[in-house]
Formats: structure tokens, C-alpha cells, sequence
């Protein structure tokens, strides 16, 4: 059974990364231009958003001192529970993808693997803007099947899948691709950011929840530099045990 506390860290930081990713893409210019007023107005909410991560952080160290709370919490939350707000457009990216984007010339292709409908819409939304080309999935088994037939450039996984753990899917991904493909690991959970650095798991990155997208952006765009550097090792590689690969080069 998962650690009460943090499957409640879980819960509470996932809307809260909504709000912060939302946040930056809105001055980020993802939506269009903003007045003055607009962006002052964003301004604030990033600022409160900021300190509600600060008191999340305290009420969860308090918690920790009572782990019977945590139950009691839990409890509550899920007697509160209301239904997923509606979105609206398409979440999944209709574009036509290609295996090998990178060697072929593409903006790279990265694959978003959420359960939460705004978070997988917000981190696309951002990564489109910033020139990348984007596919998402709403489980552990789409993610995989996307996985290997889209073959993507970078992968981008929430570690709590609904009932399927992200540890589990990235090395069924890593175990079933032949090339490489990095993976960052998404957690908004204390005790499992603890396990996955402990090396109970070995995620090329850890994104902790929530983020700043700039953060999400630069990691990306780190994930990508490494792809394209095992792709030519590899490539390297085979005309190396190739002779006529050689020849041709």
C-alpha cells in the first residue's frame, strides 16, 4: 500500500503544478501577447502559487509528525473527491510522426505520459511553443504502445500512473526499444523522489512536481543534446563493424 502521506503530497501538487505550469506558459507568451495589466495580475498568482508550495511543504513536514493524520486526511480527501474539470480542444497531438525525427532533420519528439488531463494539455502546450513536436498519453500501456511504434525522442512520465506505476512502464520501454530514448520521471510524492535517487530505479532525469517550465523546458532540451549524442555513438558504432558502411561514409 502507498505511504498515506505521500499519495496526499501526490493529490496536492498536482493541481498545484497545473497552476504553476499554466502560470509560465500565459507569460511565456504561449497564448499571445499580454498588456501590462495582464501580466501583472500573473505576476501576483505566480507569487501566491509560489507561497502555497511553501505552506504545502510545511503542512506536510507537520504531517510527518503524526502519520495517524495522514489517514484521517486521506480519508477526507477522497470523501470530497469531485469529478475532473472538463477540458476542452483535443489532448492528443494528430500530427503525423516518423520514427528517428532527430536524424531526420525534425524538431525532436517528445512523448508526455500523464493521467491528468490539464497537466499532459499544459506541458504540451509549452513545449509546442518552445519548437517541439508533441504526443501524449493518458496510461502506462498507451505510453508504451506509443513508445515503440513512434519511437520519440524524449519521454516525459508521471510515476503515478492511476493504478500503473511509471517506474514499472520506463523499463519496459527501456527493456523493448533498441536505441536509446531518455526518460524523466515526473513525482510529486517526497517518499518515491527519495527511492527513485536511492537507485532503486534509474530515470535519465527526476522532475519533481510542481515546476517551473523553464525547468521542464531546459531538461528537455538537456534530454535531447543526450539523445543526439547516443545516436551518433551508436551510429559510429556500427560502421565501425560494418566495412562497407566505411566504404560509404
Amino acid at each position: 500500500m502507498d505511504n498515506p502521506l505521500s499519495t496526499i503530497a501526490h493529490k496536492l501538487r498536482t493541481p498545484l503544478t497545473v497552476i504553476t505550469s499554466t502560470v509560465n506558459n500565459l507569460l511565456d507568451g504561449t497564448f499571445g501577447s499580454l498588456n501590462a495589466d495582464q501580466k501583472k495580475w500573473l505576476k501576483k498568482l505566480e507569487g501566491h502559487a509560489s507561497h502555497l508550495e511553501q505552506l504545502l511543504n510545511q503542512i506536510l513536514d507537520f504531517m510527518r509528525e503524526d502519520p495517524a493524520k495522514a489517514n484521517r486526511v486521506l480519508d477526507r480527501m477522497g470523501e470530497a473527491q469531485t469529478s475532473t474539470p472538463a477540458t476542452f480542444g483535443p489532448t492528443e497531438d494528430s500530427t503525423p510522426t516518423h520514427p528517428g525525427s532527430m536524424t531526420a532533420g525534425r524538431s525532436p519528439l517528445v512523448l508526455v505520459v500523464d493521467d491528468e488531463d490539464d497537466i499532459r494539455d499544459v506541458v504540451k502546450e509549452g513545449l509546442t511553443m518552445k519548437g517541439f513536436r508533441v504526443l501524449s498519453a493518458s496510461n502506462g500501456e498507451e505510453g508504451l504502445r506509443l513508445a515503440l511504434t513512434e519511437k520519440p525522442d524524449v519521454i516525459l512520465m508521471d510515476v503515478l500512473l492511476g493504478a500503473e506505476n511509471g517506474i514499472d512502464v520506463e523499463r519496459k520501454i527501456k527493456n523493448q526499444l533498441s536505441s536509446f530514448v531518455p526518460v524523466i520521471l515526473m513525482t510529486g510524492q517526497d517518499d518515491l523522489r527519495e527511492k527513485i535517487t536511492g537507485g532503486n530505479s534509474e530515470p535519465d532525469e527526476l522532475l519533481a512536481k510542481p515546476f517551473q517550465m523553464e525547468e521542464l523546458f531546459s531538461r528537455v532540451r538537456s534530454m535531447t543534446r543526450l539523445k543526439k549524442m547516443m545516436d551518433e555513438i551508436e551510429r559510429t558504432r556500427q560502421k565501425s563493424h560494418n566495412p562497407k558502411a566505411r566504404e560509404n561514409s
